[in-house]
């Protein structure tokens, strides 16, 4: 009689690492599945979030923010700094002249 290795087909957004395996892990916070039956889970790409566990995609970040290093969260941009792009990786400084009051901000006001 033989013997045959199967991987567990887990649900999009879990994964099953081993051969052999008796469950599906959910992918942690910052990565994903899409497809079902995944052997690992895929990292965000930069500008992406996924915060979550078990997430199938990852969602832009909105003008305003930027992503963490590990794709878990979309940070706001601090008081001075804006981001008037979706998918960031960081936010930019007000030129001078400008300004930004309030974090988050999708572009600078000019000075009175």
């Amino acid at each position: 009689k033989q013997w045959y290795q199967r991987r567990v087909r887990g649900d999009a957004g879990h994964f099953a690492a081993e051969t052999g395996s008796t469950e599906c892990t959910a992918c942690s916070p910052g990565n994903f599945a899409k497809d079902v039956g995944a052997a690992e889970c895929s990292k965000c790409e930069p500008g992406y979030q996924a915060p979550h566990e078990a997430a199938t995609t990852c969602d832009p970040c909105e003008e305003g923010s930027y992503s963490s290093a590990d794709g878990a969260s979309c940070i706001a941009c601090s008081k001075g700094y804006y981001q008037d792009h979706e998918h960031a990786t960081e936010c930019k400084k007000c030129a001078p002249g400008t300004y930004a009051d309030v974090n988050g901000s999708k572009y600078c006001k000019n000075c009175d």
